[in-house]
C-alpha cells in the first residue's frame, strides 16, 4: 500500500502551508515579495514529491504533474514580480466574476419575492468595482492578497495534516495483529466483521 508516501507528500505540504501563512503574516512589509519565493519554492518541493511517487507508483500522470509544478517553480523563482501582476490580474477578474454572479442571484431572488434580495445587489455591485478598481491600485491589492492568501495556507495547512492523520488512523484500523496490512479478506469481511451462521426463514 502506498500509504507511507501520502502521508509523507500530505504532512509536508501541510507544514509547509502553515510556516508559509505563517511568514506572511509576521512580515507583511515583506509579504509580496515573501509570497513569490514561497509559491515558487512550494512547486519545486510539489515536483520532488511528485516525483518519488511517481517512481514508487510506477505512475506517469504523477511524473506529469512533477515536471509541471517543477516547472512553475522555476518560472516563479526566476520572475518573481511577474507572478504578483498575475496574481492582481486574477483577484481583478475573480471579483468581477463573483459580483455578476451575486447581481444575478440577487435579480432572481427578487422575482421570487425575496425582501432581501437588494443586499446581494450591493454586495454584487460592490465586487465589481472593486473588480475594476484593483488593477489602479495594485499594491494595495497585493497587500489584500497576501493577507487572503496566509488565510487559505493556513486552512490548507491544517486539513492536509488532519487528512494525513485520517488516513494514518484508518489504515492502522486494517492491520492484522502481525503488523501487516490486512484489508478486506477474500471473504469481502473487513476488520470489524463479527462471523456467524445465517439461518434461513423457510
Amino acid at each position: 500500500m502506498a500509504v507511507r508516501p501520502i502521508n509523507l507528500f500530505l504532512v509536508l505540504q501541510g507544514v509547509f502551508a502553515l510556516i508559509a501563512s505563517i511568514l506572511l503574516i509576521v512580515w507583511p512589509g515583506h509579504s509580496a515579495v515573501v509570497f513569490s519565493y514561497l509559491v515558487g519554492t512550494w512547486f519545486l518541493v510539489d515536483a520532488v514529491l511528485a516525483l518519488v511517487a511517481s517512481v514508487r507508483r510506477k505512475s506517469g500522470l504523477a511524473l506529469g504533474h512533477a515536471l509541471l509544478s517543477g516547472l512553475l517553480g522555476i518560472l516563479i523563482l526566476a520572475a518573481p514580480t511577474a507572478l504578483l501582476g498575475f496574481l492582481v490580474v486574477v483577484m481583478s477578474v475573480v471579483a468581477v466574476l463573483f459580483g455578476t454572479g451575486v447581481i444575478l442571484v440577487s435579480v432572481l431572488m427578487r422575482s421570487l419575492g425575496v425582501r432581501s434580495w437588494w443586499l446581494g445587489l450591493v454586495l454584487g455591485i460592490a465586487a465589481v468595482i472593486a473588480g475594476f478598481v484593483m488593477p489602479m491600485f495594485p499594491a494595495d491589492t497585493i497587500t489584500v492578497g497576501m493577507y487572503l492568501a496566509a488565510f487559505l495556507l493556513g486552512v490548507y495547512g491544517v486539513f492536509s495534516l488532519m487528512l494525513a492523520r485520517r488516513i494514518t488512523t484508518t489504515f492502522r484500523a486494517f492491520r492484522t495483529q502481525d503488523g501487516r496490512a490486512g484489508g478486506w479478506n477474500g471473504r469481502g469481511e473487513g476488520p470489524q466483521v463479527i462471523e456467524g451462521e445465517i439461518v434461513d426463514d423457510d
